[in-house]
């Protein structure tokens, strides 16, 4: 979203019902603006915005969804934006994932390396996908998941498991 200027405070008039009703129309014009500002912030994170590294540390708080990483600590906890569901670290020096925190599965990052993470969210665990750890997405898709797509190739032939039952057209999701 482009920047958008502050709304300039209006003239108050000196009579007190007009200067009420310019001062709550100029209120709500600026009550607009912030909201707007606060949902752009929550947007930022876009997968090809450039972002200089952070260090690695217990935790971590990334600040794109491709955020290159720093130094060679352990991570055990990644705190991220609101509605952040996936991440890409690129290691420049290298760096290890570690269980303790959020992290679901042990991953060390060669230098020069990246990890992709899912964050699943019936348990709010990252779970790294390649990168030489034990995980796959069969931890990011356990059984009883739902999977959407508007594609119609079978889930099974796209990640390479399960087996994986079409729901018929019409058929609406309830939660229970």
């Amino acid at each position: 979203m482009p920047y958008q200027p502050l709304p300039k405070v209006p003239s108050i008039s000196h009579n007190p019902r007009e200067s009420a009703n310019t001062l709550q129309v100029y209120l709500t014009n600026l009550i607009s603006y912030l909201s707007t500002q606060f949902n752009d912030i929550d947007n930022k994170l876009t997968p090809f915005t450039w972002c200089p590294a952070i260090a690695a540390a217990a935790t971590i708080k990334p600040r794109t969804q491709v955020q290159p990483i720093t130094g060679t600590a352990n991570i055990s906890n990644i705190d991220t934006y609101r509605g952040v569901t996936r991440l890409v670290l690129l290691a420049e020096d290298g760096f290890t994932l570690v269980t303790g925190g959020n992290i679901a599965a042990r991953v060390d990052a060669p230098e020069g390396t990246n990890i992709i993470l899912f964050k699943n969210l019936a348990d709010n665990l990252w779970y790294p996908v390649g990168g030489g750890g034990s995980s796959s997405l069969e931890a990011v898709y356990p059984i009883g998941s739902i999977y959407l797509s508007i594609n119609d190739t079978d889930p099974a032939l796209l990640f390479g498991f399960g087996t994986w039952e079409l729901m018929t057209v019409g058929t609406i999701l309830v939660e229970a």
